[in-house]
């Protein structure tokens, strides 16, 4: 990867918590130390679940970064400010040299699950587009 991630910020309106549980294994590498910031924005569920039951639970699934020293927040907004939240899922990583990539994600995580093996597979088609700036 080169440089080391400083901050990576994370946006999806239907992020749960094996969403959350993929992120975190796709960003564990030799790019995040103890010094790069890791931020979850994530809307809160319609149908029954609190924001802070989502919360909690993404934080959970997050663990293995905080584990690795990673300081990782997660920010639930409400539902009823929906209209204020993009819908597109979206991964900024800003990079040690000054660098961003961005990476944006037609379906997000859920498009991902694990296999028996621990590899991850696409479940369904998907298509993502990833930018540098500088």
């Amino acid at each position: 990867m080169g440089s080391k991630a400083r901050r990576v910020f994370y946006r999806d309106r239907y992020l749960d918590g094996k969403g959350a549980k993929i992120l975190a294994d796709l960003l564990q590498s030799d790019g995040l130390d103890s010094n790069s910031d890791v931020t979850i924005f994530v809307l809160q569920n319609s149908k029954s679940q609190s924001a802070s039951e989502l919360k909690a639970e993404l934080e959970k699934a997050l663990v293995k970064l905080t584990n690795m020293g990673v300081t990782a927040q997660v920010k639930v907004q409400p539902w009823h400010q929906r209209v204020h939240f993009p819908h597109a899922r979206e991964l900024e990583i800003q990079r040690q040299d000054g660098q961003t990539l961005i990476v944006i994600f037609d379906k997000g995580m859920g498009c991902l699950e694990v296999d028996s093996d621990g590899k991850y597979r696409r479940i369904e088609p998907t298509y993502m587009v990833i930018t540098t700036r500088d």
